[in-house]
């Protein structure tokens, strides 16, 4: 989904992610369901793209390494008393 390319999913691969059915990739219960997505994209090359774009940038706001190495770092700084002080280098 990084690269912006259409995902199909089933529940359980989609699970626990902040991504949304239809929005930024499509979830189906079976194999046959799948296929079925994936001639659909083919056949609608812009709802795919859409998608795609849509959930590409659900990846980079959510899940991108540098927010949460980030947000990691301000845990680490709050446990060591360290808040609103420089880090060392």
């Amino acid at each position: 989904m990084a690269t912006g390319l259409p995902v199909v999913s089933t529940r359980i691969g989609a699970e626990g992610l902040s991504l949304e059915p239809g929005v930024h990739l499509d979830v189906m219960a079976d194999v046959d369901g799948m296929a079925d997505a994936i001639l659909a994209a083919m056949n609608d090359p812009r709802r795919a793209h859409a998608q795609a774009d849509a959930g590409r940038r659900r990846v980079l706001e959510r899940y991108d390494w540098r927010p949460l190495a980030e947000k990691l770092a301000a845990v680490w700084d709050e446990c060591l008393g360290r808040s609103g002080l420089a880090r060392a280098a």
